[in-house]
């Protein structure tokens, strides 16, 4: 049986005119995968979700076999759309789903209605959920390299249901919520989206990155107090380093042996062997920063502040006497990881 995994976001710090059609991110047909920045149509995006919590509610409230069930589920539905309205304001939201098939048999659902199903646990949706959690963190990633900006993100609400083989939704009642606050935008453009497009397909397909991926989008996370953040951010980084140094460290040395005589090469070979173990973090940074931005001081001393405050956290110094710099570190990674997968292309 296939099955839908949808997930809701307010990308907050980007806007998206109400009167504009949505627009498509990322549409792959083989992997299951698509994703899209709405404005006006959310409430058509969350319809599906609106509609299995509404069965859930009735479920409890013992009204699954009214006789006006179906006023009653439009008033439930109408209720849940409400409170979601005054909670949010208007602006970007990100829609992505992933799709998949599942081996299972429903033969006896609660009830069933004209166009869905209800029933108890068909599958466990927290696997599903743990299966394909990355793919909206790498999405939401790839935006915030597109935008090249600060922004947060908030969940709206997330679900899982299923198609039945006779074309109706089954509905097995696991949601989850949010609650949102308000910063300022920045508008979505039709160029900003070709490049969000880029860099998701990148993500999503790049298995090396997903664990920076993962922590990045923790530490975009709206809800994460500060602490939380930056030790997100900072682990994404280190991991970021120290998962893409082999490549420039050989294109360093490559470049070194090149044009030379066989003795160069030797010379390279043992700097090869003998440095594997002895570069510090600061080393490994500073190289990928005279690849990627190679007139970026600046970087290297951001970086060295940023390692400095880790220390502090990680050796227990007092918490009220640190400032975290959150919005220098999110941007240092994002521009790095944003030059790395523009590198991409002429290294492989």
């Amino acid at each position: 049986m296939e099955f839908t995994y949808r997930s809701i976001y307010q990308l907050q710090g980007l806007s998206y005119p109400t009167d504009a059609p949505d627009l498509s991110i990322i549409d792959d047909q083989s992997s299951g995968i698509s994703a899209l920045v709405t404005s006006s149509n959310l409430d058509s995006h969350c319809a599906i979700l609106d509609r299995g919590l509404a069965c859930a509610v009735m479920t409890f409230k013992a009204q699954l076999d009214a006789v006006d069930f179906e006023v009653l589920l439009a008033e439930e539905t109408q209720r849940i759309q409400k409170q979601r309205a005054k909670e949010l304001t208007t602006g970007a939201f990100l829609v992505v789903d992933v799709k998949g098939s599942l081996k299972i048999e429903i033969t006896e659902p609660i009830k069933s209605y004209d166009d869905f199903l209800l029933c108890w646990d068909a599958v466990d949706k927290d696997k599903i959920r743990a299966a394909y959690g990355e793919v909206p963190k790498s999405i939401m990633t790839a935006l915030c390299l597109a935008s090249g900006q600060e922004y947060e993100v908030l969940k709206i609400t997330d679900g899982v249901y299923l198609h039945h083989t006779d074309g109706r939704i089954l509905h097995t009642y696991t949601l989850k919520g949010g609650n949102v606050t308000v910063i300022a935008a920045k508008s979505v453009k039709s160029d900003f989206i070709d490049t969000a497009s880029i860099y998701a397909r990148a993500l999503t397909s790049d298995r090396n990155l997903s664990k920076v991926v993962s922590l990045f989008s923790q530490a975009l996370d709206k809800e994460s107090d500060p602490l939380k953040c930056f030790i997100s951010g900072w682990s994404a980084l280190e991991i970021f380093v120290n998962k893409v140094f082999s490549r420039y460290e050989s294109r360093f040395l490559d470049d070194l042996s090149s044009g030379h005589k066989a003795g160069a090469a030797q010379f390279v070979g043992r700097i090869r062997r003998v440095m594997t173990d002895k570069y510090t973090l600061v080393d490994k940074f500073a190289l990928i920063s005279s690849f990627l931005h190679p007139s970026s001081d600046d970087d290297i001393k951001q970086f060295k502040e940023l390692k400095r405050l880790r220390d502090r956290i990680f050796h227990g110094d007092e918490m009220s006497d640190i400032s975290f710099n959150n919005d220098t570190l999110r941007t240092l990674l994002a521009k790095y990881l944003r030059a790395h997968i523009d590198d991409a292309p002429t290294t492989t």
